[in-house]
């Protein structure tokens, strides 16, 4: 490392002979990769510069006026914690590897220790409510009960207004001992939409306990007891079901018999948000059978404090039109949002299959309160959004508001701006923020560090290794954004492209989830958005099957496993281990235990996003259990000793236009029979006519692929491409084709009938008998 920075800092000093850089220039750049934006120094300054090619998607903003070159590439070097290296005439800004590992290695000993802070602030906690005996069991009962009264049956659940702390609970003391057991690196390492499971008797893909992790699991067993069997005095306890509400739920009991003592002992901790982590506990007796489980979970660090207020006599900062009007698009675009008068309300209409399914019950319904908005922006805009390859998407809000920021306070500026800052920084600027706001906001919400240094601003990553990893490619984001454009839709092609294209998995709050939703936000919300909520790795495997490996899974063939590359596996593997559905496990005998039968019920799509069109997979059902436990039943990895089938089907489907908009959706003719039946005003009286008034024909190619591990075990994955029809053009639902609007018209029937005895959601019902 020090020999290093010699040669660098002698090459800078040698290069001194040929170029003055004590020469004082005057530069504005503005926030660009460093594939262009160094060049322009060099021009700038009088010089041959350019990046290294491991740094030439950084993103430099420039501001500096009657300042040496020498002083301005000191700077520029230090934002990128690299050096200057002066070869065959060009200054080249390069980074050494050992400066990369260190800061990795540096975030990593940060996170960890942020990951240890919380398990101590957990077991601060709990150890304030003192031991747990038959007097805190009933009390822990009673209010409980009273907290989980206040869900009407029927009614979306709302918080309760008074319920107790959930620290008191077994499940909870349980995880906050366990967690004291494992290595807090191992935590500290998780990317997002994974998955470590932890376990007394460990497979090849779990992890070991440290620690008497055994006895917190059998004081576990004994405390949920005491508390079961006092939540469940005088009333049946339902084992089909359980409720939980930010860790506090019904406390249940499994089949197991707790006399035999531990068989096993697991806790699986997923990361699935920010810096939120859930855990799932589970005690199961000799046969492997379930003796009790629980879920909670627990944050780095808290919810960073809001902005302070305006100093007085501060003026906003000011931001060019661009910037203000991305910013004020975004603050209606966010997936979820509800936003304008007459907030519409539509329902998600879900197929569901499983052991679990009560005969006849063939569907569920999810409601998403909103209005279908679609993102409106100028054309100016919209041309500059749809080339983020020379218009950076950093270039906009971010850029604006840190040079903003430093001629406020009369001050040079070189900032290298993190991609992660772009959501929650082009948000904060909706409404206005004075230099105070933002200085608060930097570190707290956004990521960067801001350091003032006489004349200058200096600007960074709080994290520069993390945002490293958190870079969008601009070229693969630039082709699926121009290919959406041209099309009004996503093709699956297009969708498998980029992610094949961009290791980085999409967040809905990054620029690869913002910018779809600026050019299209139906499609952006129904088709863009399960890649940013746990399918990235099932498009990345589509994506690198060969037309010969498609045409197996188009036709039904099977193909074995040991035909994928090590990638692919890897991929598959990744879907097992990590995503947020189960695999389907047949009829078995795990581990020489008892034949148990996965119950669950899977619920095949989900409402997500402003639209309620997203197909987003989830799991509706039982808790953890040995005998479904992926990393039990598939317990040495995935290997080629598997196959995967395949099928592709195509039905006709319309997509509904809101002409008023432009957001639209799919319905095939069942679901459209759903919405023009009103059997909603049955179940909710709040919900209104559908917002959609113009339709046209599409095909809607569903892709269904499942991986075999062995005899017992599969993963089923799905896949949708929808193609609008070409001689079809939007009009009246009547211009529709008859046999299609006859299909609809039964279903709608259907639904009628099937709703005819249910009553307004919410109040006093009779139950039916």
């Amino acid at each position: 490392m020090m020999i290093c920075t010699f040669l660098c800092a002698f090459a800078l000093g040698a290069g001194q002979a040929q170029a003055d850089l004590t020469r004082k220039i005057s530069v504005d750049i503005p926030a660009s990769r460093a594939k262009y934006s160094i060049p322009a120094l060099g021009k700038a300054a009088g010089l041959t510069m350019e990046a290294a090619s491991n740094l030439q998607d950084e993103v430099f903003l420039i501001s500096a006026h009657d300042v040496s070159v020498a002083d301005l590439m000191k700077r520029v070097a230090d934002a990128e914690s690299g050096t200057w290296l002066h070869q065959s005439g060009i200054y080249i800004l390069t980074r050494d590897r050992a400066v990369t590992l260190g800061q990795q290695q540096k975030e990593l000993a940060q996170r960890t220790k942020q990951v240890k802070d919380a398990i101590a602030n957990l077991a601060a906690s709990v150890s304030k409510d003192g031991a747990f005996d038959q007097a805190a069991a009933d009390a822990l009962a009673e209010a409980t009960r009273k907290a989980l009264d206040q869900f009407s049956p029927g009614q979306p659940p709302r918080e309760p207004t008074s319920r107790p702390t959930h620290k008191q609970t077994p499940i909870v003391r349980a995880v906050s001992r366990l967690l004291s057991c494992v290595d807090p690196e191992k935590l500290a390492g998780m990317g997002l939409n994974q998955r470590i499971v932890f376990s007394t008797r460990p497979t090849s893909v779990q992890q070991s306990f440290s620690g008497d992790a055994e006895a917190a699991f059998t004081d576990l067993v004994t405390q949920q007891q005491m508390y079961s069997e006092a939540f469940n005095a005088g009333q049946p306890q339902d084992t089909n079901r359980t409720i939980y509400v930010n860790d506090l739920g019904t406390p249940t009991m499994g089949p197991g018999d707790p006399h035999q003592g531990l068989g096993l002992g697991l806790m699986a901790v997923e990361r699935r948000f920010g810096n939120v982590f859930s855990v799932q506990i589970l005690v199961s007796d000799t046969r492997l059978a379930t003796i009790t489980s629980g879920t909670s979970s627990f944050a780095l660090r808290p919810t960073p404090l809001a902005a302070t207020g305006a100093i007085a006599g501060e003026k906003p900062l000011k931001l060019d039109a661009d910037a203000q009007e991305m910013a004020k698009a975004l603050s209606i675009g966010s997936p979820g949002v509800s936003s304008g008068p007459g907030a519409q309300r539509t329902m998600a209409v879900s197929s569901v299959s499983g052991g679990g399914a009560q005969p006849g019950h063939g569907f569920s319904f999810s409601f998403v309160s909103n209005t279908p908005q679609s993102i409106k922006i100028s054309p100016e805009l919209r041309a500059k959004v749809l080339d983020p390859e020379k218009h950076d998407p950093l270039g906009f809000v971010p850029g604006q508001a840190v040079l903003a920021l430093a001629q406020s306070e009369g001050k040079n500026i070189v900032a290298l701006l993190p991609d992660p800052c772009f959501g929650p920084m082009t948000h904060e600027f909706a409404s206005e923020v004075t230099p105070s706001q933002l200085l608060a906001a930097l570190g707290s919400t956004d990521g960067i560090v801001a350091k003032q240094d006489g004349d200058w601003l200096e600007v960074s990553p709080e994290f520069p290794a993390a945002a490293r990893a958190g870079k969008v490619d601009r070229a693969a984001l630039g082709t699926l954004l121009r290919a959406l454009d041209k099309n009004g839709e996503f093709s699956l092609d297009d969708l498998c492209g980029f992610a094949v294209a961009q290791d980085k998995v999409p967040g809905l709050n990054d620029i690869d989830g913002i910018y779809p939703r600026l050019v299209n936000t139906s499609a952006a919300n129904s088709d863009f958005s399960p890649l940013a909520t746990g399918s990235y790795s099932l498009y990345r495997f589509y994506g690198t099957l060969t037309s010969g490996q498609r045409q197996a899974v188009a036709s039904g063939r099977q193909m074995a496993m040991s035909g994928l590359g090590p990638d692919q596996l890897a991929l598959v593997s990744d879907m097992l281990y990590n995503s947020a559905q189960d695999p389907n496990v047949k009829t078995g005998n795990p581990r020489n235990g008892p034949p148990i039968r996965n119950q669950a019920v899977r619920a095949q799509s989900f409402a997500f996003g402003g639209d309620g069109n997203s197909t987003v997979p989830i799991m509706l059902g039982g808790p953890i259990s040995a005998a479904t436990e992926r990393t039990i039943v598939v317990p040495n990895g995935v290997t080629g000793a598997g196959f995967l089938t395949g099928s592709v089907t195509s039905q006709p489907v319309a997509q509904a236009i809101s002409s008023s908009t432009g957001a639209n959706t799919f319905y095939d003719a069942g679901t459209l029979g759903f919405v023009r039946s009103n059997a909603m005003q049955k179940l909710d009286p709040e919900f209104g006519s559908s917002p959609y008034d113009e339709y046209r024909m599409a095909h809607r190619t569903s892709i269904e692929l499942t991986f075999t591990f062995n005899p017992q075990v599969d993963m089923s994955r799905s896949l949708q491409d929808i193609s609008i029809d070409a001689d079809s053009q939007p009009g009246s639902y009547d211009s529709l084709p008859a046999a299609f609007r006859q299909q609809v018209d039964e279903a709608a029937n259907q639904m009628r009938n099937t709703f005819q005895k249910v009553g307004p959601m919410g109040g006093n019902r009779t139950p039916p008998p």
